[in-house]
């Protein structure tokens, strides 16, 4: 995506509404391929767009007034819908290109059962999708974004030129990741420093263990990757250019 210079003019309130509405129109557009279900591209694009709404919903709640049925919360729950289907698409594409062509033969049989529990698993995971983007939770929420971006509603620190503040919308999030406890998997605090575990048991039973806190700390960071680089505009480029 070519890189633009930010708008030294524009306000707040008016960048956190290009984003939201970008990222709205983005994952609308492929609601009818995805209920279509021919192809699993769409779908991934939808999840993108939610999560990068749901980031930016995060990122910008000082300085807009959203209807109370678009949350962070809400969002999530449509995020976590499609983010399941979308998981067992990639589960399935990487067991078949990666892995398939390396078993022995006596080794396919069971591999095939394997790819027909999760055929099945993903069906029934898209049934729930399909159901969720008919429901009545899904239409409200992405009504309510649709009104929104047709008649926004700021906060007073929306009327701030965005060059002014978004270093300080930025660093409370990067922070939060360099806070994460999920750093510290695999590792001993010894004397008030850390140390890498060499222990090859130790540490299989700490990502066993500590596997929730890892997929949080990826999560995290890819919302700090949308926020950084996947919002149409590159913010450290434009920081930069600013300078």
């Amino acid at each position: 995506m070519k890189t633009q210079i930010l708008d030294a003019t524009i306000d707040l309130g008016e960048y956190s509404h290009q984003i939201i509405h970008q990222n709205l129109q983005r994952f609308v557009d492929q609601e009818k391929a995805v209920l279509k279900d021919q192809d699993s591209e769409p779908l991934h694009q939808m999840r993108v767009g939610m999560r990068r709404l749901r980031t930016a919903v995060g990122v910008f709640e000082s300085a807009i007034v959203l209807p109370k049925t678009v949350s962070h919360s809400s969002l999530g729950k449509i995020s976590h819908c499609l983010g399941a289907t979308r998981d067992l698409d990639v589960l399935s594409h990487e067991l078949k290109i990666r892995y398939q062509p390396l078993l022995k033969e006596a080794e396919r049989s069971n591999f095939d059962k394997v790819l027909k529990k999760l055929h099945k698993k993903r069906a029934q995971s898209f049934l729930k999708l399909k159901e969720m983007l008919k429901g009545d939770r899904y239409i409200h929420l992405k009504q309510s974004l649709s009104d929104w971006v047709d008649r926004p509603i700021y906060k007073p620190i929306g009327a701030l030129l965005v060059i002014q503040v978004l270093p300080d919308l930025l660093l409370p999030l990067i922070c939060q990741i360099f806070l994460h406890p999920g750093w510290l998997v695999g590792t001993t605090i010894q004397a008030g420093n850390v140390m890498l575990m060499d222990n090859s048991t130790a540490l299989n039973q700490q990502w066993s263990q500590f596997g929730d806190l890892l997929h949080d700390l990826r999560k995290q960071m890819k919302g700090v990757r949308y926020t950084l680089t996947g919002n149409r505009l590159n913010v450290f480029k434009r920081l930069k250019a600013q300078s």
